[in-house]
């Protein structure tokens, strides 16, 4: 992929792919319902392993149609127990920052979709939950947003990289309610990479975040309070306060940890940056193909359009 316009294309065919898949499971289950049959089996296997064929199927057919090696989608670096060390305590560092994003995004956009498909998957076992929330999402949707996006993206600028990357991972959830939190993390997921010049980094720091959410939903099964229930008594104004607070301690503390992660990993910015097959191509494409890396193109803002109309149905009154 040698153009952002090329990652716009294939995020808006992920975003229309992600709607129209599941009509066939879903045909497929009215159909076995109607003739009686059980579908729990089928059912616990499309969300635990859902991802495999949302977001794993397009990958292929992108590697099929561009015909780019995997080993240049994906930075692929080894990485150091220091690192690994360094991503965990970063993930834990992330949580509070995506936490109080969450509550401000709740002061107008309704979670309650939301938090219907998290109690939904949180009646199975562990394991499940692990599958279905950390493991499937951050082996498939870093190798689509880490791997696909910002690889095509890498050519327009390692920042550009880096926003669009996040923005579109925000935009994948298709919920006004997640997107700034998931903004928020894509940002750390990208840096992560770029820094370690490894997707291994973001899958794990992914893993980590998710995976500590479903073992928390876990342990509190039915006693867990509803993002409404937390916020009862609180004014917008409180939750803003309590929020700003929040990232004013955790947004230095994470970006301290960044600084460390990437003096540990000291050169590899750089070999990310050139990390294709052929440097010279790259070298050559940023002379000569300056007009063909804009950001903005029909697609894009096809993507916008599309997240917007779907989004819109989230809104609430906003109260003082």
């Amino acid at each position: 992929m040698k153009k952002p316009l090329h990652a716009n294309a294939f995020m808006l065919f992920l975003l229309i792919y992600m709607e129209l898949s599941p009509i066939p499971l879903q045909l497929l289950l009215y159909y076995l319902d109607a003739a009686g049959k059980d579908t729990t089996l089928l059912q616990q296997i499309i969300v635990g392993f859902g991802h495999i064929f949302i977001f794993g199927v397009p990958i292929l057919l992108f590697r099929l149609i561009s015909g780019v090696k995997f080993g240049d989608i994906f930075p692929h670096e080894k990485l150091t127990l220091l690192s690994i060390f360094l991503i965990t305590i970063i993930s834990f560092a992330t949580m509070p920052i995506m936490n109080a994003a969450a509550a401000v995004t709740m002061i107008f956009a309704d979670s309650s979709e939301y938090r219907e498909a998290t109690d939904y998957i949180g009646q199975f076992s562990l394991p499940f939950m692990m599958t279905a929330i950390a493991v499937m999402p951050a082996i498939f949707e870093e190798a689509v947003f880490r791997g696909v996006i910002m690889t095509g993206y890498k050519r327009s600028g390692i920042l550009r990289s880096l926003f669009f990357s996040a923005l579109y991972f925000g935009i994948m959830h298709m919920s006004l309610y997640q997107f700034l939190y998931a903004v928020m993390a894509g940002i750390v997921f990208g840096l992560l990479v770029q820094l370690s010049n490894s997707i291994y980094a973001s899958i794990l720091a992914h893993f980590i975040i998710n995976g500590s959410q479903s073992v928390t939903a876990y342990m509190l099964g039915s006693n867990i309070e509803t993002d409404a229930e937390q916020l009862a008594g609180y004014t917008n104004t409180d939750i803003i306060l309590s929020a700003v607070f929040t990232l004013a301690i955790f947004v230095p503390i994470t970006a301290a940890l960044l600084y460390a992660f990437a003096h540990v990993n000291k050169g590899k910015r750089l070999d990310y940056t050139y990390s294709l097959s052929d440097r010279h191509e790259f070298e050559s494409d940023i002379v000569q193909d300056k007009k063909d890396k804009r950001a903005f193109d029909p697609f894009l803002v096809l993507v916008l359009i599309i997240y917007i109309a779907y989004t819109a149905q989230e809104l609430l009154p906003v109260h003082a």
